[in-house]
């Protein structure tokens, strides 16, 4: 599909894009499509307060408004909203809200183009439509947004580049800890605090956690335990059952944000996460990710086709993948995450990094 609006020179550009860290790593082809279409136009992005380190960093963007969509919704409060779109000034406006109220605010907000899905009451309020097609990957749906303005068709995938600095932090931390020319299993447990305020259950369960650990660390792998703040629960209950393993290395609390944290995920030999903000971050950075799913749907959240250096463990039951296909918070029982085994994420791992080959050293005596 062709437009005329590929051809203008923007100057102002404006993404709205309300969601967790997961959600704006997603969104980063978007973001490096408009770029490379408009590079001298000013390109700022509209996200929760909680992403707002992620996105200062990224290269691309000129700058980054916030705005607490979770916890303010009142007509005071969108009005704001509605103050601080219009002061960005945009020409083009490009929101991925789904609801009911993106369009009437698009429109309110003066930009003579606003691209959005072709969802909720009032779609007409939009000069570009794209049809919200969400059984596909989220960074693709996320991509569809600009090919009503004559962007092309083409399969995405989120890229991320770490600045120099952060990879010299890595280098230094790894050095610190006797890493330099180690491999090492990175282990991150964790899940957002939000999430499980709303009842949303991706978590594996913590005796699991530090099976799989001790498995690796008596093999004489290195593993690396990170998380941020959200995930002290996970790191007081498995630091102190690790009796002080010599190859047991802890990095949480020592990255300061996600882009330290890549940076070890991008040195390791492999990531083990759950299905959070860290796995879209290895996924990005094209580093190898053994990835847990319970009730979320990895077909969704994972690149498609054949992946080498990605592992989804799941396990089948009927009712899988339920959240957000048919349910908005986890069931009781998550059959589909309390039957993965260590084995199963264990026989993962080894897919994408076999057994080391130890030296045997033999001794004669003359």
């Amino acid at each position: 599909m062709h437009d005329i609006l590929t051809e203008k020179k923007l100057k102002r550009i404006l993404m709205i894009n309300f969601g967790g860290i997961g959600d704006e790593i997603l969104f980063y082809p978007v973001i490096e499509s408009l770029r490379s279409q408009y590079p001298e136009a000013h390109l700022s992005i509209l996200v929760e307060p909680r992403c707002r380190n992620l996105l200062e960093h990224h290269y691309y963007l000129d700058s980054v408004l916030t705005f607490d969509i979770k916890h303010r919704k009142s007509p005071a409060d969108l009005l704001e909203l509605l103050n601080l779109i219009r002061e960005a000034a945009p020409e083009l406006v490009v929101s991925s809200g789904g609801s009911s109220m993106v369009a009437p605010l698009l429109f309110l907000s003066g930009a003579p183009y606003r691209a959005g899905y072709d969802s909720g009451r009032f779609p007409g309020l939009l000069t570009h439509r794209a049809p919200l097609n969400q059984k596909q990957y989220a960074a693709q749906m996320y991509y569809d947004l600009l090919l009503p303005l004559g962007f092309p068709e083409q399969p995405v995938t989120p890229q991320m580049s770490l600045p120099g600095v952060v990879k010299d932090w890595a280098s230094t931390w790894l050095e610190s800890q006797g890493l330099s020319d180690q491999r090492f299993v990175l282990i991150h447990p964790g899940v957002s605090l939000m999430s499980k305020e709303k009842n949303l259950i991706k978590s594996w369960a913590r005796d699991n956690w530090l099976s799989l650990m001790q498995q690796l660390l008596d093999e004489g792998e290195h593993v690396v335990l990170a998380g941020g703040p959200d995930d002290a629960e996970e790191i007081d209950y498995l630091l102190p059952r690790l009796a002080d393993h010599p190859h047991l290395h802890l990095a949480y609390g020592q990255t300061r944000d996600l882009y330290q944290l890549g940076a070890l995920i991008e040195r390791s030999a492999s990531l083990i996460c759950v299905d959070s903000a860290p796995m879209h971050l290895g996924v990005a950075l094209n580093a190898p990710v053994v990835a847990i799913f319970g009730p979320t749907d990895d077909r969704l959240l994972l690149p498609p086709g054949e992946q080498l250096h990605l592992q989804a463990v799941t396990h089948p039951v009927a009712c899988r993948p339920c959240l957000w296909a048919t349910r908005n918070t986890t069931c009781d029982t998550l059959d589909c995450l309390v039957n993965i085994s260590v084995e199963q994420v264990y026989q993962a791992l080894r897919q994408l990094m076999p057994v080391a080959v130890k030296e045997s050293v033999s001794t004669s005596s003359c």
